[in-house]
């Protein structure tokens, strides 16, 4: 059989899909032969197997994002595979985009940019590009199979880069979306062969303000939040010294395995990239230490905050990295196969760069998203700990009606987002269940209930001494595999999580997902408690999309077990809107949060704080979109319910109120925007600890405004004590 006949073979069977493991299964299994996940099937794409503007026949979906699908196709005249780009998003910017992009691509003939050789309008109205059919994978594949490229490989993918973007800038063209699923590597030779791909949001440098204005209308974010550079970040005009720090976070993460910036959300990822300077890689795992310091200050010079103070040009930075790699290799005459073609441009050999620039101060003037350190630590956590509730075990014959009413009280009062009631009526439980046999399952039960009642609080210590108390209760009780074990391991790896323990969290989270894969089965609820809170951790450790599969296994369990109007299903889309905008993709995260508020008010109240969380995220949104109006109205009615639900002094509470003083500060109300980061900071402290890194955040961002109403010396002091805290952590 022909690779043809075997692509439209396997386009007429029936796909599934693991939700947990990402692979794809072709036939008529049910459950996924790697971690036994039952399989969803893939809708049929009606365009499968048709024919396309006449001479292409679709064979497969190669991809698909928010505005277009990507096809592999054949050209039934040419005898050619191509792939096709065609744009679902129907909205006249999209249109004006996707124009652009073929115009601009089309213009551009480099080895290393992907090649565009039509462009043009199906009889049903769908515009359409057609491209090169690569094979082969992008460079996010590879750093996630093997988490770091080695040295040569890696120096070689960047060189290449840097040729092509240097070409493209040469023709006052910047890409502005430079991520490393952008990077196709194909294999030619034995070597990779980088193919830039996405120019959809590329930007000619002559463009004039009007046009790019027209081009983001829809009020989509313009790039990807974990490359974007600190004055993309702040929506100012862009250079090609914007391209290179870009590059510069997609060299960072090929070497390291982590993006150098990764905020708990897309607001604090941005407002990282602003205010914030990479760790160097040794602190981001000890074995990093083998990597040359010739390559990592090449690197860090990239991702300098200020563009001044970073390579000026793709030239400059490719010959760095080239002359790095002669150290690498033995020395050979060298042609003009061996390098680039950006080589022909160095008249002079430059050396390599032996000092970093020194960082320079917080910028004084406003940044207009200083993106909300209000949507941090706190607010993430609100979004995972939502009802891991336990199962309350077997109550024994001689359970008293007072702790059977003391303990469903405080259930209904932790459901209905009344926490300071469930906190008195759990202790009160306790204070009974203490009464009981040693082993008695009621005391754990009360133990534990109390200590996500801490969580909800934020009062993580309380949290951890009472899930453990609870958790070795159960041990005795029912041994290593018992699945009230796995309830309280889960939920303690919530608190060390909280507590910035990945490490303590991860393989607690997953024993408590192999005893509950056992005990209760992958279509149980308490399973997808298991992959919701790992999902925290993949998104806290920078692997974003690891954690969308499993929160999209969750909301299927939750949905199919619960119903669509359960809170959990509520709770669950928060958390994957919350992932949908770290990526970029405003739209979806917009209907994610606003179902999810639906849900809540429906299911529990309009004040239940489930319902802030979902107000927070549309709130923030909005602020990205430049609609302030809107965004304060969310962002007050958020506070008013997390007063009313956590209290004035919580660090919920005070995360709102600095969202308020940036959203101040954007429209230059510096006076409105100085007491309420007062407010804020002043929380903080409270509940993070004088010395949080947290709180040296909150206290420079304190600073701009204060230096804005001439108080200098305030300010100065607030900078000294910020530079403090940070060189101690340091």
């Amino acid at each position: 059989m022909n690779s043809d006949s075997e692509d439209q073979q396997k386009a007429s069977e029936v796909t599934r899909t693991c939700l947990a493991c990402g692979k794809e299964f072709i036939g008529d299994a049910q459950f996924c032969p790697t971690d036994g996940s039952p399989l969803t099937p893939l809708n049929i794409d009606p365009l499968i197997g048709s024919f396309f503007a006449e001479r292409y026949q679709i064979i497969s979906v190669l991809g698909r994002g928010g505005m277009s699908s990507v096809y592999k196709a054949k050209h039934t005249l040419m005898d050619r595979m191509v792939a096709i780009k065609i744009l679902v998003a129907s909205d006249v910017p999209s249109l004006k985009r996707f124009q652009l992009e073929a115009k601009l691509v089309s213009s551009l003939k480099h080895h290393n940019i992907v090649t565009v050789y039509d462009f043009g309008v199906s009889f049903k109205g769908q515009p359409y590009l057609v491209m090169d059919f690569l094979e082969g994978s992008n460079l996010m594949e590879e750093i996630r199979k093997v988490k770091r490229l080695e040295l040569m490989r890696a120096t070689w993918i960047f060189c290449q880069a840097c040729d092509a973007l240097n070409y493209a800038h040469k023709r006052e063209l910047i890409h502005r979306d430079l991520k490393p699923s952008n990077f196709m590597l194909v294999t030619e030779e034995a070597e990779d062969v980088v193919k830039l791909v996405d120019f959809g949001i590329a930007k000619h440098l002559t463009m004039s303000v009007a046009e790019s204005g027209q081009l983001t209308h829809t009020g989509q974010i313009l790039g990807s939040p974990l490359y974007m550079s600190p004055e993309q970040c702040m929506g100012n005009r862009l250079d090609a010294r914007s391209d290179i720090y870009s590059l510069g976070c997609v060299m960072y993460e090929t070497l390291t395995g982590k993006p150098p910036l990764l905020g708990t959300n897309t607001l604090d990822t941005l407002q990282r990239h602003i205010h914030e300077t990479p760790r160097a890689f040794v602190s981001v795992d000890p074995e990093l230490i083998s990597i040359p310091e010739q390559i990592e200050k090449i690197v860090l010079k990239c991702l300098q905050r200020e563009p001044d103070d970073r390579y000026q040009t793709m030239l400059e930075l490719w010959t760095d990295i080239e002359l790095f790699r002669n150290t690498l290799r033995p020395a050979k005459n060298a042609t003009q196969t061996d390098i680039p073609a950006m080589a022909q441009q160095v008249t002079t050999t430059t050396s390599l760069r032996a000092q970093t620039p020194s960082l320079v101060p917080l910028p004084q003037r406003f940044s207009w998203i200083p993106l909300i350190a209000a949507v941090s630590v706190a607010v993430a956590l609100s979004l995972m700990a939502f009802f891991f509730w336990p199962k309350p075990a077997p109550e024994p014959v001689n359970t008293t009606a007072v702790w059977k009413r003391l303990n469903e009280a405080g259930e209904k009062e932790f459901n209905q987002g009344h926490y300071g009631a469930a906190q008195k009526s759990f202790k009160e439980a306790c204070e009974i269940a203490e009464g009981y046999d040693v082993q008695d399952p009621r005391l754990a039960t009360s133990l534990n209930n109390l200590g996500n009642v801490y969580f909800k609080q934020d009062f993580y210590p309380e949290a951890e001494r009472s899930i453990k108390k609870a958790l070795a209760i159960r041990t005795d009780i029912f041994g290593q595999n018992g699945l009230p074990i796995a309830d309280s391991m889960n939920d303690l790896a919530m608190v060390y999580f909280a507590e910035n323990k990945t490490d303590q969290a991860e393989p607690l989270l997953n024993k408590a997902l192999k005893i509950r894969k056992t005990s209760a089965g992958v279509n149980s609820l308490e399973y997808a408690d298991s992959l919701k809170a790992l999902a925290a951790i993949y998104n806290k450790t920078g692997r974003v999309d690891q954690a969308m599969k499993l929160l999209q296994t969750t909301l299927a369990i939750r949905k199919k077990q619960l119903g669509p109007d359960s809170p959990d299903v509520a709770e669950t889309e928060n958390s994957l809107a919350m992932d949908y905008q770290m990526k970029g993709e405003l739209k979806q995260a917009r209907i994610l949060y606003k179902d999810a508020q639906a849900i809540s008010t429906r299911s529990l109240n309009a004040d239940h704080p489930l319902v802030a969380d979902s107000l927070v995220g549309l709130a923030s949104i909005d602020f990205l979109q430049n609609n302030f109006a809107d965004s304060e109205r969310l962002f007050l009615q958020a506070l008013r319910i997390r007063e009313k639900a956590l209290g004035e002094k919580n660090l919920r509470t005070g995360e709102i109120l600095s969202c308020l003083a940036v959203l101040k500060q954007a429209q230059g109300l510096s006076a409105d925007a100085a007491p309420l980061f007062k407010r804020a900071l002043e929380i903080k402290e409270v509940a993070l600890g004088p010395n949080s890194p947290e709180v040296a955040r909150s206290m420079k961002m304190y600073a701009q405004v204060l230096r804005k109403l001439g108080n200098v010396d305030e300010a100065s002091k607030m900078e000294n004590r910020a530079k403090e805290i940070e060189t101690s952590k340091t």
